[in-house]
């Protein structure tokens, strides 16, 4: 989910030229993801320790996602125009 919440958000950024499609930094963290998923790894027959390096992966992973989808929604927030009565709320 995460992933995806990355990708649209770097899309729609790049689309309202707000920011440059950050393909470098996805491929890497799709790299990590996909890195773990190989059969061993999934069907739980690796060696245990290779769990400890899926994790690292894994959570090395979401935050390169985070901080891709927080970049790239915070490029289109901030081309927003918030002008007017109220709080302005943005919900994505």
């Amino acid at each position: 989910m995460l992933a995806d919440d990355a990708e649209r958000a770097s899309v729609a950024a790049d689309w309202l030229g707000a920011a440059t499609y950050p393909a470098q930094r996805l491929y890497n963290a799709w790299f990590l993801v996909l890195g773990s998923q190989m059969h061993d790894m999934m069907a739980g027959t690796a060696m245990p320790a290779a769990y400890d390096f899926i994790w690292n992966d894994e959570l090395l992973a979401l935050n390169q996602f985070a901080a891709v989808a927080q970049d790239a929604s915070a490029a289109v927030i901030g081309g927003m125009d918030t002008q007017g009565q109220g709080t302005c709320v943005v919900v994505f």
